[in-house]
């Protein structure tokens, strides 16, 4: 979850941006999602040639994203998110590189490069907003802390929506507007929800659970390629 700036009268605006969903302002198409992986590569040669199979699935990005949060909240317990209550210096850590290191970076980056105010701005979004669905994936699919990343991008997003424009006007001066209520939205509706509803899942059927836990990661990986697959025919239709 993220945000897009753009410049509309010497006004700067946000527009929520979840990963996996794509936004054109001015001829230019922005994504949620890393255009160079490897699942990224898997996705595009199918709907490059027959975009049309997957423009029609666009309304589905937000279920498949629900899907994959699901499948990992499966292969949670209450105790794992008891663990992280313990790792307090690891929730720490990211939330200082969240908001001190990577803004930091991004501003240098910009200056270091002479970007206008516009593009000054898009960089400090993308180096201070919350982490988001993709990155809970590559956590759950590289076996590391998943409760842990989940409850980043939970803290992440919290602090983001006072931390995120508060870094912008303290480094370029400009104000930006922050779609609370769709980001608390998303929040709560992409992650929080589908993570719990597992969790309570994994709980009540842990038995019947542990015998398909090993098709979860599979479950996930074929719900990004095909999302993958929709933004990018969004994009050639």
């Amino acid at each position: 979850m993220g945000f897009l700036v753009s410049s509309n009268n010497n006004e700067m605006l946000t527009y929520p941006l979840i990963e996996g969903e794509s936004v054109c302002i001015n001829g230019v198409s922005f994504y949620g999602y890393p255009a160079f992986s490897s699942l990224g590569d898997t996705a595009f040669r199918p709907c490059f040639f027959q975009p049309d199979l997957f423009v029609g699935l666009k309304t589905q990005i937000v279920p498949l994203l629900m899907i994959i949060m699901l499948a990992m909240g499966l292969t949670l317990s209450p105790k794992d998110f008891k663990q992280v209550l313990k790792s307090r210096k690891a929730v720490a850590v990211g939330v200082l590189l969240q908001f001190l290191v990577m803004p930091i970076a991004a501003f240098a980056v910009a200056m270091v490069f002479g970007f206008d105010t516009e593009l000054t701005v898009g960089m400090l979004l993308v180096g201070s907003v919350a982490g988001g669905t993709s990155s809970n994936v590559m956590c759950y699919l590289a076996k590391g802390d998943t409760a842990l990343s989940i409850s980043m991008t939970a803290i992440s997003t919290l602090l983001g929506v006072v931390l995120t424009p508060f870094l912008v006007s303290l480094m370029i001066g400009t104000s930006v507007d922050v779609p609370v209520s769709s980001m608390l939205i998303s929040l709560f509706k992409i992650v929080l929800l589908p993570v719990a509803a597992g969790v309570v899942i994994n709980t009540l059927f842990s038995k019947f659970i542990r015998k398909a836990e090993m098709v979860f990661p599979y479950i996930s990986m074929f719900a990004i390629v095909l999302i993958i697959a929709i933004v990018v025919a969004l994009r050639l239709f």
